[in-house]
């Protein structure tokens, strides 16, 4: 054997990789809005059921009754711009198993700005079952108004008090008795029955009344003859025919400021209570359980709707009436028997539906969260149903995702709720292929307009693009947008032309996309409108974004400010003000979430 040469190396010794002492993991739990998004710190000599604990800690009043070894754990590589993927990671995660050491999983270099971990939630049906084996406790108790601000620490209820304590989608985009009853509301032709009722409810609550249960008793006693239901309990609420479901709860306190309890938290805590006693079928049902909440305080009245989806959430529905109006003040009449004429109604809708079967929940339902319509009609007037998809990242924004069924192909698409919309400029703007298509505007009960249209493909990859996709044009320097300056000037001089003239009124740099640096998408025709017809909004931001003297609230959206608009985003240095960060931006399914 040869001596070994001198000088030479001889011998490599590789030592174990040096493992960090903190693993930071990226979470999400899938179907969550993104920006519940959180970090976990946790040590990669901990298992993974460790983990499941730590996750179920971490989101105590998201998982409360859960057990955490119920909760499935995914280990993926996601982008945050890409989080429509989680509906994938049966194909492209790995589930992760209990006894499993995490220094076994996470062996590579952690990504920032990449999920790590998907939580799969349990099944809706055991979510709706542990929130309801939590118990409401004694409504009397728990409606006084520290304890129940304690409990809103949790958001236990979704009833806007505080305002954070509160869903995206309101109850009249859930329920669609709710939606119409705010119709009828405004539009009910009252009968001569209603007036009649209004009139002897008035006289009787505009009476003082000795104590609360009097003043609940002549109430009930008045509502009984109207809606003429024999359903009513001892307290006031309204059975179902078969009895199994509460229909109206009645909450009255003798005078404004009477009384320890918060009346309409009282309302909720009763709603919750009366499914509590039923809570395995009630969790199993694919509804959100509706209810109407009437709340009687002296001589005035409100009316709030709840819904069960995984919590009790509750909007109220109109404004509070009084019943002590002048004899001559016959607007606020009118409007108290419209009302009540809209209680009538949904009153028989709750019990008709009550009445026949309610299927149970499937594994391919969508979330109850998701809003009502599961169907549109186009311009052809074929109505055409859809599917949501299982995960929700802009459901914070109304917009929603999901595919048709019922069709030779399922095709993909956008479903936006909104108050306001121009569907004349979003199919102007189409119609020249710098939109997307519009497949279907609807108005709906209750305010509202579903617009559907084609998914566009945006990437927000820095490095590389997709082909065919899209890239925000806030994410292109200044002086590369230059090239698309005379395009998208002339595309929105031809709007202000259009059929008598359109504006767009929100021409941020956010509502447009571009492909390849040449073809461009304008996004987001919620202010556009008719020219002299179009004001802004309530509540312009004009702190973060740039806009025109004029554009305050309220006031006329002009030709002219839409053209200021677009010297912003050609030439902002010659305003004093460069583009917005672009930090709070995030991108998913051809949609901006800008804060």
């Amino acid at each position: 054997m040869n001596a070994p040469q001198y000088k030479h190396l001889h011998i490599v010794i590789q030592c174990p990789r040096a493992m960090s002492s903190e693993l930071k993991l990226n979470c999400i739990v899938l179907g969550d809005d993104p920006n519940r998004a959180f970090e976990i710190k946790i040590a990669p000599t901990e298992s993974v059921s460790t983990l499941q604990r730590v996750i179920k800690e971490y989101k105590t009043h998201g998982f409360d009754g859960v057990d955490a070894k119920a909760l499935t754990l995914w280990k993926v590589k996601i982008d945050w711009n890409d989080l429509h993927l989680l509906d994938t990671i049966g194909d492209q995660g790995v589930e992760l198993k209990p006894l499993t050491e995490l220094s076994e999983v996470f062996t590579d270099r952690l990504e920032c700005g990449c999920i790590h971990v998907v939580v799969q939630h349990i099944p809706a049906v055991d979510r709706r079952l542990a929130y309801l084996k939590k118990g409401a406790g004694t409504p009397s108790a728990g409606a006084t108004p520290s304890a129940f601000s304690t409990k809103q620490d949790e958001q236990e209820y979704l009833c806007n008090r505080p305002r954070r304590a509160a869903d995206p989608v309101p109850v009249t985009l859930l329920e669609p008795i709710f939606a119409k009853f705010v119709d009828d509301c405004q539009n009910h032709q009252p009968t001569v029955r209603d007036n009649d009722f209004v009139q002897q409810l008035s006289q009787s609550m505009s009476s003082f009344h000795p104590d609360e249960l009097t003043r609940m008793c002549v109430f009930q006693q008045v509502l009984r003859d109207y809606v003429g239901s024999t359903n009513f309990t001892t307290d006031g609420h309204l059975l179902s025919t078969n009895g199994k479901f509460v229909q109206v709860i009645l909450e009255v306190k003798n005078e404004i400021g009477s009384g320890t309890t918060e009346p309409f938290a009282e309302a909720m805590l009763y709603y919750r209570k009366f499914m509590e006693d039923s809570k395995i079928e009630i969790a199993k049902l694919r509804s959100v359980i509706p209810c109407i909440h009437i709340i009687v305080f002296g001589a005035c009245i409100g009316f709030a709707g709840s819904v069960f989806t995984e919590k009790v959430q509750s909007d109220v529905l109109v404004p509070i009436i009084p019943l002590f109006w002048h004899s001559t003040d016959l607007r606020m009449q009118v409007m108290a028997a419209r009302t009540f004429g809209a209680l009538k109604i949904a009153i028989e809708k709750l019990t008709n539906m009550y009445s026949r079967p309610i299927p149970s929940l499937e594994p391919k339902d969508p979330r109850l969260g998701c809003p009502y319509p599961r169907s549109y009609t186009n311009s052809t007037g074929r109505i055409q149903e859809f599917s949501y998809d299982e995960t929700q990242i802009l459901r914070h924004k109304l917009i929603f995702f999901g595919e048709t069924v019922s069709d030779v192909a399922g095709s993909k698409i956008c479903i936006k709720f909104v108050r306001h919309y121009s569907p004349e400029a979003h199919e102007f703007c189409a119609s020249k292929g710098h939109a997307p298509k519009l497949i279907a505007y609807n108005p709906l009960p209750g305010g509202w307009n579903m617009v559907i249209m084609d998914v566009i493909d945006i990437d927000k990859d820095y490095f590389s693009q997709r082909p065919g996709s899209y890239r925000l044009l806030s994410e292109i320097a200044v002086l590369d947008r230059q090239p698309l300056k005379e395009a998208i000037t002339s595309l929105i001089r031809e709007l202000h032309d259009y059929n008598g003239g359109y504006v767009h009124g929100d021409l941020r740099d956010t509502n447009f996309v571009v492909r390849n640096n040449k073809h461009f998408m304008l996004l987001d025709f919620d202010w556009a409108g008719p020219i002299q017809k179009t004001h802004y909004p309530m509540l312009v931001n004009r702190i973060d974004i740039r806009r025109p003297d004029g554009a305050w609230d309220g006031e006329k959206i002009v030709p002219e400010h839409d053209l200021e608009m677009l010297d912003y985003l050609f030439h902002p240095e010659q305003h004093g003000r460069e583009p917005a960060p672009l930090c709070y931006r995030r991108v998913a399914h051809g949609y901006v979430i800008d804060s």
